[in-house]
């Protein structure tokens, strides 16, 4: 039987406001106690929490029983669970594609079934919410953050996977929350460092950046994380997205019509952590729109905000009415979400759910690569004086966390016999790597959002200078190759650097499959 609203207390109801995260594989102290005292209503796991699959299920549990206790409401358990670079879940769990080599690869319709299995997964495992999908339109080549975990520059083709995507998710009783509105497409700067600005004017916006969050809305999406990203058009008083009421509440709740959950990013973010109080911002964020605020590190932010919030309904600075609004939002949702029903989970994903699963991670990623040229006929790729150039694979941005390594010379010396040698991105020893060619005829150079990083672009070009046969491979942002096109012979793109990807980017290196996807944005 389903927590009534007028049973809880106001420590209760504030609680139900805040999502937080926490250091440990286990229930440990920290929110053992955050729980207790400040009745804590929701939490997001890292890979930081998660061993495997089997074990997520079973902190899930615990964290489900502690809130009973304390709260008599179930937890919004959420997490990132994008697919490709971004994802939390690896071990006795399917390492799905992400959403730009998903558009590369497959009609738009088929994302539902993608969407299902995902939801699938996290449902077993107890999480209820997922932080996707991505449904900004990543119209600047120079964005630092989001890039492949965009479906595209084409804000129909956004908006049309991005549905079909929640809409699996959903359909296996996982609240879905697109993200980060109202567009963090068309940025140069990572909001986990600074605050973007965009100065678009909202017919503009409408044009683009709102497209997909629209189609969401209008298809019947339940979550909605706001952007730290200020909208100088749009907010006179040099607010960012998460803290104007202009952008919460009188575009997104009133113009937009949105009457599911508005959650922020993470406040911890240097655009707002470095320009904010956690008192002052928590109270703004509410004030504005928001309806559960996340906090993911530290937990004596943690505890100021819950504090804050307290003070502020005392001082009439938040109105009872505002909170009580809020919380009986959050508690319908838990209701439609099934959360009460949380010890009927199965509590582990099944041998031939993964078994499913996989295969249909598999066709898509292979159906993604996407063969930009092969103008002297390189493939399939012989292994006679054939070297590769990789890089080592690592996170870019906060947001990929602790990516799954992965490992395209190894794989190519395994398959077909080619030397390689790894190029580490923070510091490459380019005339090594010049004086392994030499002796060459072709090479298989891997980039990794080069079109950002000179140094990359550096080697590559001494690399072209040497007169090889050349094969560019960009094995993230397809934007690397757009200062090639006419240099480099043969050109591939793969949109993300995992061990799924390499599997299928290598079988087309040999011939044993054809590259059937397409450039999912302009690169020219």
């Amino acid at each position: 039987m389903s927590t009534k609203f007028s049973e809880l207390t106001t420590d209760q109801k504030i609680g139900q406001l805040l999502l937080v995260g926490f250091p440990s594989q286990e229930l440990n102290d920290e929110l053992k106690e955050l729980i207790s005292d400040c009745h804590i209503g929701n939490v997001i796991v890292f890979q930081r929490n998660i061993k495997d699959s089997l074990q997520l299920a079973e902190l899930n549990n615990s964290i489900q029983k502690l809130m009973e206790e304390h709260n008599g409401v179930p937890a919004f358990i959420g997490i990132d669970q994008e697919g490709g670079m971004v994802a939390r879940i690896f071990n006795k769990a399917t390492c799905f594609p992400g959403n730009m080599a998903i558009a590369a690869g497959i009609p738009f319709e088929e994302a539902f079934e993608l969407g299902a299995a995902i939801g699938e997964e996290l449902h077993d495992v107890g999480v209820n919410m997922n932080f996707a999908p991505v449904l900004d339109v990543n119209n600047n080549s120079q964005n630092p953050v989001i890039g492949v975990r965009s479906y595209g520059d084409i804000p129909e083709q956004v908006a049309q996977y991005g549905k079909y995507l929640f809409k699996g998710l959903q359909s296996e009783k996982i609240l879905s929350c697109g993200k980060h509105f109202p567009g963090h497409g068309n940025t140069n700067v990572d909001s986990h460092l600074g605050i973007p600005v965009i100065s678009s004017s909202l017919s503009e916006l409408e044009k683009v950046e709102l497209v997909p969050f629209i189609k969401a809305i209008n298809s019947g999406i339940d979550g909605i994380m706001t952007s730290h990203i200020l909208f100088s058009a749009l907010e006179k008083d040099n607010l960012p997205a998460t803290l104007s009421k202009t952008i919460l509440t009188r575009l997104l709740k009133e113009k937009l019509g949105f009457k599911g959950l508005v959650i922020t990013d993470c406040m911890e973010m240097k655009a707002i952590a470095d320009n904010y109080d956690i008192e002052e911002v928590v109270i703004k964020a509410l004030n504005a729109g928001a309806d559960i605020l996340c906090i993911s590190h530290t937990k004596e932010l943690q505890i100021r905000a819950f504090n804050a919030i307290k003070k502020a309904v005392g001082d009439g600075i938040i109105s009872n009415e505002v909170i009580d609004s809020k919380v009986e939002k959050i508690l319908y949702f838990k209701e439609k979400y099934d959360l009460y029903n949380w010890r009927k989970l199965n509590c582990k994903i099944n041998d031939e759910e993964l078994k499913r699963h996989s295969k249909l991670a598999a066709a898509i990623s292979e159906k993604s690569i996407t063969l930009i040229k092969d103008q002297k006929g390189l493939l399939p790729l012989k292994n006679q004086d054939t070297i590769s150039i990789t890089p080592i694979s690592q996170a870019t941005s906060i947001a990929d966390d602790e990516i799954e390594k992965a490992n395209l010379g190894c794989v190519l010396e395994n398959e077909v016999g080619a030397e390689y040698i790894n190029y580490d991105l923070k510091e490459i020893d380019e005339d090594y790597i010049i004086s392994k060619v030499i002796n060459k005829k072709t090479i298989v150079f891997g980039s990794y959002n080069m079109n950002l990083d000179k140094s990359q672009k550096r080697l590559f070009d001494r690399l072209i200078a040497t007169g090889k046969d050349i094969i560019l491979v960009a094995l993230r942002n397809p934007y690397d190759i757009s200062e090639y096109i006419d240099e480099v012979s043969t050109i591939i793109c793969t949109y993300e650097y995992t061990k799924l990807s390499i599997s299928s980017l290598v079988k087309v290196l040999k011939g044993e499959i054809g590259a059937s996807g397409r450039l999912p944005v302009k690169v020219d």
